[in-house]
């Protein structure tokens, strides 16, 4: 994986485990498995253009383990050899065995069927020469299309890949093996004619094969054939087979997989302590991730729905960014990355930075991109000088911020004394003397809550300030890179454009991609697809972070991981997860082929263990996880269920202010609809239609940028198929695209989320069992509910009271219910108030403020007051009178109040007592009319 000649970066102080010996045999292990279970090889006709230089054998040899290997015809070997020497990234040579034949028909044509049944891996050998092939008999797949095929073609047919693989054979084929999968296919598909299996080893050629097609006209039938082809290996499976083939023959690995695979104790660097350089107002727990990715090989972030994930991601790789180094961010999710680039590039205000690999287009995106740079365009010049003045003013802000907190503290420990002072009501010369003194300093000094609004609007031009900061160094790079080290980017403008994977790793072993790496520090990319973009060089970024790791397998992983120096793994374990085909038994015998009997169980199971399962058991300590708790994206009653049931109230719900109390944001639709055998739903999908045309048009002479995105989803695809039929023939693709309109099963909607979703569980009360078992689906059911923002509508056939218990639906509609009761009801109020508390309380009554609470909590943050005034929610920090409520609330509690979005008026006693007409002018004032 090292490329020739290149060093890897020395290690830093981190203490890292000795390298384990198992590693490019555990590399070989899930190479294999990810071979077996990639699906990628889709073969409807095996007579079709897919299939370059094909050839039937006569003889089943190959297969049968009776040989070796088999020589083959010289001349077609020579082609082929050649062939696959051009294209060996993108192209390999497969054998087809088992053919299914017959004709199927899709979007109204008819289309022959010619799909080999399993798949297997050959290499072309050449001795003394002849030519020979060589299959791997050990790891046979099987090709989707036909079980597409069938179960399309025959209404009563609904078997799975994970069905039929258990009737895989392994090892060379025999006459058992064969009689095996007539009884399975006579027992998933008894229409199918399988009688030719007996007929195994005994094979037809190409002549008999294309005969038999071309007289079927209806039915399918097995035949007993075996065919040879160059097939494109898929473009997720290709650079990920060959990756990991690299890392099984290599012997240089990255920290964070020799973190991974390893049993010893990883102790914490000292880096990390300095500073965060992100324009963005960080929780405790975000601070901590940035912290970690910096002291730590592997660390590991938790985010629940909604807390901010992507935020932090995109924090952290900024803060990389600006200290230098590079950061690549991947994910199977190609929607996690996007939203990614999305925050750094709005919201944190920072376009043009990142280098995204996230869509068909993306190579000539990037390319076009180098080539405007290439030739000067769009490039602005900055020399060292304006990058150290932008950087000086950074440091000023953080400084005056530092010194106004201090000033603040100083304050505060006055502020509380004077007011214990004060309150004593003592008597005598040296008390008034005293109350002289307390009433001109206030006079000579700014009132507390003009520093706190002044410290306030300080992080806002830090912010500013900091975004200057990162595009003028980011441009001061580039230019640099591009003025002394030109022939780099042009290398790499070569290599997107290189037609081969040969021809571009030709390219890559050129380039010094550090160089690349220094003027374009941020990449975004599928984990399947960063082979096209960069080479596979130990350690070249600094930090790889894998977002929604719980969809993410071991193997794919793998290779990203080796680019690492650090790694940072981000996902969340309630919710959807890898999953895989790949038998128990199939990973039995991987591990005993590569010699891994004695590994740890749960470093090799790739069936069950995502890439996040693996990383949670590798960790030696706690304090390398970071949990995400605060909740952002729903309103209280959606969040509500999630937060109690997945993740036992753990979630701050940032949302939750008192402007919110009592809302009902989860809306119930009852129907009298009833589940069909194609798992559809014909009156629910009516009412979901009806929903739609109704918030279009509510909302059709507001502008574009000002309307409600929707997401319409259902656990059921056949319910999923229904809604976007009706969809399609109800509205125009203008109105959909306004509204941003998103239809899809749970697993469409994973890293997504809606201003309003729409729910159709396509489930009545007296639906079959099977399907009340897959929505206690946890992953699911829990994915599906927390996709929208504002808005959540439940469709359902039934009265909630109908659906049979014990499953988590009827939970879900229960806690509904009792929610409900409970916003029935008004919030109870905390503590008692003092005196202070009192005549702030009066004052607010006789200004005609709408509602008041008292000791409210927001976001875990207690307020003395929460004022909600015309539609808007506002906190009152009283300070100084002697008793529970005299301190200033903590400096990070100010910085969480202001990631929700609620201000807050520190209001001294001492002010409210000595300045009247003063500090209730600024209080009402800011009542009134202070914009959030």
């Amino acid at each position: 994986m090292m490329r020739p000649g290149f060093v890897s970066p020395a290690h830093s102080a981190t203490a890292m485990p000795m390298p384990n010996e198992m590693l490019p045999a555990i590399a070989a292990y899930f190479r294999a498995c990810y071979q077996a279970d990639f699906r990628a090889i889709h073969l409807l006709n095996f007579f079709s253009k897919k299939v370059e230089y094909p050839l039937f054998l006569s003889e089943a040899d190959l297969l049968t383990g009776q040989l070796f290997r088999v020589p083959i015809d010289s001349e077609w070997a020579r082609q082929a050899d050649a062939y696959l020497d051009i294209y060996s990234r993108e192209k390999a040579l497969y054998a087809g065995a088992f053919f299914l034949c017959g004709r199927s028909r899709v979007l109204g044509r008819n289309h022959s069927v010619c799909a080999p049944l399993l798949i297997y891996p050959l290499t072309l050998e050449l001795e003394d020469e002849v030519y020979y092939l060589k299959a791997d008999t050990t790891n046979p797949t099987l090709n989707p299309a036909v079980i597409e095929v069938l179960n399309r073609s025959d209404n009563n047919a609904s078997a799975t890949q994970e069905e039929l693989a258990k009737h895989l054979p392994i090892g060379p084929l025999d006459f058992d093996q064969c009689y095996q999968l007539e009884r399975a296919f006579t027992d998933l598909f008894p229409n199918v004619e399988v009688s030719t299996l007996a007929e195994f080893p005994e094979l037809l050629l190409e002549d008999d094969v294309r005969s038999l097609l071309k007289k079927t006209k209806r039915g399918f039938q097995i035949l007993s054939a075996i065919g040879i082809g160059i097939v494109d290996k898929g473009k997720g499976a290709r650079g990920v087979l060959n990756e990991l083939e690299m890392l099984a023959q290599g012997n240089d690995w990255s920290r964070p997989l020799q973190t991974l695979f390893s049993e010893q104790p990883v102790v914490a660097s000292k880096a990390g302590t300095e500073s965060i350089w992100a324009p963005a107002v960080l929780s405790e727990a975000q601070e901590e991730v940035v912290r970690n990715a910096y002291r730590y090989p592997l660390s590991l972030v938790i985010g629940p729905p909604g807390t901010g994930k992507t935020f932090t991601i995109a924090s952290l790789a900024v803060d990389l960014m600006s200290k230098g180094q590079s950061v690549l961010i991947a994910s199977r999710n190609n929607q996690a990355v996007k939203v990614v680039a999305e925050k750094i590039e709005a919201d944190l205000g920072l376009p043009q930075i990142v280098v995204k690999a996230t869509s068909g287009n993306y190579r000539k995106a990037v390319k076009d991109r180098l080539k405007e740079w290439y030739r000067g365009f769009g490039l602005e010049e900055y020399r060292k000088s304006d990058v150290r003045i932008a950087r000086q003013e950074v440091m000023q802000r953080d400084r005056r911020i530092q010194e106004l907190v201090e000033h603040l503290l100083r304050w505060e420990h006055k502020i509380m004394d004077w007011g214990a002072f004060v309150a004593g009501g003592t008597n005598g010369l040296w008390s008034n003397v005293k109350r002289w003194f307390i009433r001109n300093s206030l006079g000579r000094s700014v009132p507390f809550w003009k520093s706190v609004m002044k410290l306030e609007r300080m992080f806002w031009l830090r912010r500013k300030f900091m975004i200057e900061y990162l595009r003028i160094n980011f441009f001061y790079r580039l230019v640099q890179v591009l003025r002394n080290r030109r022939k780099e980017v042009r290398n790499l403008i070569a290599a997107l454009s290189a037609r081969t994977g040969n021809k571009q790793a030709n390219i890559f072993d050129e380039m010094d991609v550090s160089v690349i790496l220094q003027c374009l520090p941020i990449w975004i990319t599928n984990t399947a697809d960063i082979h096209q973009m960069l080479p596979a060089y130990t350690e070249m970024f600094d930090v790889v972070i894998i977002d929604e790791a719980s969809q993410c397998d071991i193997a794919s992983a793998l290779p990203v991981l080796q680019r690492a120096k650090r790694a940072v793994i981000v996902g969340d374990p309630k919710q959807l997860r890898h999953i895989s085909f790949v038998p128990q038994r199939q990973q039995q015998i991987f591990r005993e082929q590569y010699g891994l009997e004695k590994a740890p169980g749960h470093w090799l199971d790739y069936r069950n263990q995502s890439l996040l399962d693996l990383v949670e058991d590798q960790l030696t300590t706690q304090d390398q996880v970071k949990l995400l708790d605060e909740h952002f994206r729903s309103l209280p009653d959606i969040i509500a269920f999630s937060n109690r049931h997945f993740y036992s109230n753990q979630l701050r719900v940032m949302t939750a202010t008192p402007d919110r109390f009592g809302e009902k944001n989860v809306h119930l639709r009852v129907v009298a609809g009833q589940r069909t055998g194609r798992g559809d739903n014909a009156e629910e999908v009516k009412a979901v239609v009806e929903m739609i045309d109704s918030i279009l048009q509510k909302e059709k002479e507001l502008d574009a940028a000002l309307c409600q995105s929707i997401g319409v989803l259902s656990p059921f695809r056949g319910q999923v198929e229904a809604i976007q039929n009706a969809i399609a023939e109800t509205f125009s693709a203008d109105q959909l695209l306004r509204h941003r309109v998103l239809i899809g099963s749970p697993f469409a909607f994973q890293g997504e989320e809606r201003d309003v979703m729409l729910i159709s569980f396509a489930v009545h009360p007296g639906s079959p069992g099977g399907v009340w078992t897959y929505l206690n689906r946890e992953d699911v059911f829990n994915v599906s509910i927390t996709r929208a923002r504002a808005e959540q509508y439940l469709f359902l056939s039934g009265a909630p009271k109908d659906f049979p218990d014990g499953n988590m639906l009827r939970a879900y509609l229960d806690f509904l219910e009792f929610r409900r009761e409970a916003a029935a009801r008004s919030p109870e109020s905390g503590p008692g108030s003092d005196q202070f508390m009192g005549e702030v309380l009066q004052q607010l009554s006789e200004w005609g403020i709408d509602q008041v609470h008292t000791h409210y909590s927001i976001g875990g943050v207690e307020l003395d007051l929460v004022v909600v005034h015309e539609g808007r929610s506002l906190g009152i920090d009283l300070m100084g009178f002697p008793g529970p409520f005299t301190g200033l609330i903590p400096i990070e509690h100010w910085k969480i109040l202001s990631r929700v979005g609620v201000p807050v008026f520190a209001l001294p006693y001492i002010n409210w007592l000595f300045q009247p007409e003063t500090s209730r002018a600024a209080l009402k004032n800011y009542l009134l009319t202070e914009q959030i």
